[in-house]
């Protein structure tokens, strides 16, 4: 067997050590909470797969209703205002229309920092397209008393069929 020099020992040993290094810093970013996603129309802040989801994002504006992009991308959380008058049951996201999993009340707003409560018909949250046949709507709780879940799941509706919304 060739006798290596000690350089060419502590070269190896050194690069082995970086692989190891640098799957152990993947592994760990991998881990970590996701950052919030910067929005045109606000800041979505979606927490981990370890803890239940949250989001946080701007209040409902009546003017410029956020009802995301045409092709949303799946695993991007993206600020969306659901109607929510009659409870929550349909939306229409990403072009399509969605029937909730298990339909829900509608969450009720909490009074603002001057002590106002304002109602809308709208639920501020986020939305995300998390495979290509369902999505996540998360309630934003800083603004809204969750009384069920402040997690509801959709699934599209067939493209020929249009749903009944409350008016």
């Amino acid at each position: 067997m060739p006798r290596r020099s000690p350089r060419t020992f502590a070269r190896c040993v050194g690069v082995a050590g970086l692989i190891a290094l640098a799957g152990l810093v993947t592994a760990c970013a991998d881990a970590a909470p996701r950052p919030a996603v910067e929005q045109a129309a606000g800041r979505v802040s979606v927490a981990d797969a370890e803890q239940p989801p949250r989001a946080v994002v701007d209040a409902v504006d009546l003017r410029n209703l956020r009802i995301g992009p045409a092709r949303p991308e799946q695993g991007v959380p993206y600020p969306f205002d659901l109607y929510t008058h009659c409870g929550i049951n349909v939306t229409r996201f990403g072009g399509r229309w969605w029937q909730a999993e298990r339909p829900a009340k509608e969450p009720s707003p909490l009074a603002g920092p001057e002590g106002v409560v304002s109602y809308t018909g709208y639920t501020a949250g986020a939305m995300t397209l998390v495979a290509p046949e369902r999505a996540r709507f998360v309630v934003d709780e800083r603004r809204y008393a969750v009384t069920g879940s402040a997690v509801v799941y959709f699934r599209p509706l067939p493209r020929n069929r249009q749903p009944q919304v409350c008016q």
